[in-house]
Parts: C-alpha cells; sequence; structure tokens
C-alpha cells in the first residue's frame, strides 16, 4: 500500500502542478532513490561498506551517453525508454570487473579497495576525453533518437513520466531479489559469514552477486540521470557522490527496505530547497548526518519500526503529549542551529549578506545577541529531548492498562 500510494503521488504530481520544478525535483528523487537502494544491497543487506559506489553509476551514466550518440549517428530505430539498457550493462560489467577483485575482501579492507577503484576511475577520466570528455563532460540530445508511440521525450514531463516509470520497475526488481535465496544469503553472509561458509555456501561468490546486481541497478540510475540531464561530466565519478549515498542510506534507515529511498527522497529534497536560500547546505546535511549517527543509527524508518507499537490504541493517549513536546525540542534545536551556522557563516565571510533575517528578527554576527539567541535555542531543545526522549521510552516499555483492570 505504502508503494502503491507513492506511485500514485508520483502519477499524479504534473496533472496538479503546472510548474516544471516540482517534477524535475521529484524525478531526481526517484533516480536517487534507486541509486540508494543500490547501494543499499551492499551496505544494508550485505554488509559491505562501499566508498566507490558512484563510479558504478557513473559508467552507467557514460555507457548510456555514448549509446545515445551511436543511435543517432547511425539512425538505428532504438528509442528512449529502451535506452535504460546501455546503462545497465554498463554498470553490470564494470560490476563484474570491479566485483571480482573487491569482493575477496570484507570489512575495511572491500572499503579501501572501492575507494582506490573510485580514486583510479576518476584519474584516468581526465586521461582519456574521448571517453569521458575531459573536464566539460559528454552532451547528448534525447530528442536526436527514433520518437515512441508519437513521444520525442522533449518535453520535461515526459522525460518525468519516463524516469518514473523506470525508478519503479527497478525499485520493484530490487525488493523481489531481497526476497530470494540470494537476498536471504546475503543477510547471513553479513551477520556470519563463517557459518555461511560452514552450511556449503561460499561468501565470496555470494558477496561477488550481490556487487553484480548492485551495480547493473546503479548503472541503470546514470543512465536515468544521463536522459534527465542530456550530459555526464566527471564529477560523477568522484568520492562526493559515494559519501552522498551513504548518507542518504544512513539517515534513511539501512535496516528497512524503505529506509534508503526516503532518505534520497529527504537529502535531495533538502539539498535542492536549502541551496535557494544558503550557500552552507552541505554543512547542513552533515549536521543531519552526525545528528542521525549519534541519536538514531537505525535511521528515520528503523526509528519509526523501533517505536511502531507506541502508536497503538491503549498507548498512544500516553505517549502523544510527550512526543509532542519531543517534535518541540527538535524544532527548537533546528532554529538555534540555523542562527549558529549562518551567523558563522557571515563572520567566515562566506556569504555577501552581513546580517541574518529571521523571521522579524535582525541579527548581525557581530552582537551577542544573535549568539547567545541561537545558543539558548540549541540548549533548550536538547535538555526537552533529553528528558521527554526518556519518558518516552519508559511508558513505551510500561504494560499497557485496560479500562477493566484499572477498574479493578
Amino acid at each position: 500500500m505504502i508503494w502503491f500510494a507513492s506511485g500514485l503521488v508520483f502519477l499524479c504530481v504534473p496533472a496538479f502542478i503546472r510548474s516544471d520544478f516540482v517534477p524535475a525535483l521529484l524525478a531526481q528523487a526517484a533516480i536517487a532513490a534507486v541509486f540508494a537502494l543500490s547501494y543499499n544491497m551492499l551496505f544494508g543487506q550485505t554488509g559491505l561498506l562501499s566508498f566507490g559506489h558512484a563510479v558504478l553509476m557513473g559508467l552507467g551514466g557514460f555507457a548510456t551517453v555514448h549509446a545515445m550518440r551511436a543511435i543517432g549517428a547511425h539512425d538505428l530505430f532504438v528509442p528512449l525508454p529502451a535506452v535504460p539498457v546501455a546503462g545497465a550493462f554498463g554498470g553490470l560489467l564494470a560490476g563484474m570487473l570491479f566485483g571480482w577483485l573487491a569482493t575477496r575482501r570484507a570489512g575495511t579492507a572491500f572499503a579501501m579497495i572501492t575507494l582506490g577503484f573510485a580514486e583510479l576511475v576518476a584519474a584516468t577520466a581526465s586521461v582519456f576525453p574521448s571517453i569521458f570528455g575531459g573536464e566539460q563532460g559528454i552532451s547528448v540530445d534525447r530528442t536526436s533518437l527514433p520518437p515512441f508511440i508519437g513521444l520525442d521525450f522533449g518535453p520535461p514531463v515526459q522525460v518525468y513520466y519516463l524516469t518514473v516509470a523506470w525508478s519503479f520497475i527497478c525499485i520493484l526488481a530490487i525488493y523481489a531479489l531481497t526476497r530470494t535465496p540470494l537476498g536471504r544469503l546475503a543477510n547471513a553472509t553479513r551477520d556470519n559469514a563463517e557459518r555461511v561458509a560452514f552450511n556449503g555456501f561460499d561468501p565470496t561468490r555470494i558477496r561477488f552477486l550481490m556487487y553484480t546486481f548492485s551495480s547493473l541497478f546503479a548503472g541503470i540510475a546514470g543512465a536515468l540521470y544521463a536522459i534527465n540531464y542530456e550530459i555526464v561530466t566527471s564529477q560523477s565519478l568522484g568520492v562526493h557522490a559515494s559519501g552522498m549515498v551513504l548518507v542518504m542510506t544512513v539517515v534513511g534507515g539501512a535496516g528497512q527496505f524503505v529506509g534508503p529511498a526516503i532518505g534520497a527522497v529527504l537529502i535531495t529534497v533538502l539539498q535542492v530547497v536549502i541551496g535557494f536560500y544558503t550557500d552552507a547546505w552541505l554543512l547542513y546535511l552533515g549536521l543531519i548526518f552526525m545528528m542521525t549517527v549519534l541519536s538514531a543509527p537505525e535511521g528515520i524508518c528503523g526509528l519509526i519500526a523501533k517505536h511502531r507499537g507506541a502508536f497503538t490504541r491503549r498507548r498512544f493517549a500516553r505517549t502523544f503529549p510527550a512526543a509532542v513536546i519531543l517534535v518541540v525540542g527538535v524544532l527548537l534545536v533546528g532554529t538555534g542551529s540555523v542562527v549558529l551556522v549562518e551567523l558563522s557563516w557571515r563572520v567566515a565571510g562566506l556569504t555577501d549578506a552581513k546580517t541574518l533575517n529571521m523571521a522579524n528578527l535582525v541579527l548581525h554576527p557581530s552582537q551577542f545577541r544573535g549568539w547567545a539567541f541561537g545558543a539558548v535555542l540549541t540548549l533548550c531543545g536538547l535538555l526537552l529531548i533529553r528528558h521527554f526522549r526518556s519518558v518516552i521510552a519508559s511508558r513505551f516499555a510500561a504494560p499497557a492498562v485496560s479500562e477493566k483492570g484499572a477498574a479493578r
């Protein structure tokens, strides 16, 4: 029902919102969701921390633009909806090559090997400009491909529906893969590889297969990115993109299947929306990641699943007031952090604005009241969170008293 409702929302957005901004943002979020779910096949399901997953997405994007150029140059009858297969093929080949070497080890060794692959490919991108386009990248015109049932995919709404369709196909395929024996063995390898080997299965082969399938879906995400933006640069191969998908997965929750998708949508929206108002958006993402790791290492979905029993009919009345105050504390911490970050950004001279205009308040970094205001809000919010979080935990753990028992 959750996926059905999400798909219905994505389908109805262009009908109710005439602006091109929101569909473009949702298309970007859908691509990020596929990318994050493909990464979670390694991180959350197999227990492999990768620092070079963006290389697989980037190579899938480059394979897509080269395929689109070849189709346009030779007048091949290959419509645009079939082009993401080229990205899947490119990601699959890269995954088979890199995975054959990387999956021989696990843990820290695997992470360092993937980091080495990422740096190697990023350095190679400047050596072969005919393949990677140098610093300018490679651009392509998606309308040069043959039309499909009368659609040339020039208007953004057509590309939006194409992206959403491919994204939901990939999400369903990834979910189906998690329910297979391979998915179960990947979970067992994550928990205890020695016991898996004792039962007659090869953990290295299981890691290799999961890495290969993960690379395939990452390549499709790169293909959708290339189709939407009609350009792929060497920046998509860097460690920054690999770190961003790690943030999405951790914030959403690697323990739940829907977690990385929710984290990808949340981080993408915050990245775009916050970028409109401040240049310090990357610092805010870092703070969100740090607070998630410290206060909720299981992520947003894991936190909801952990306290899902608190919202039953009997326990909801006891936990609701404390939950409201806890939300108020989170808002206070968020507001105070924004004030302190923006004032620090102005002191460092990283923005042209000299003052911080927040609601009806005008705060200047040279005045003590602005810093005191932000510090007090943050401190009060932290105290509320610390106190009422323990209250919710105690009430959640306490047995619910029935009306019949209370009457007795």
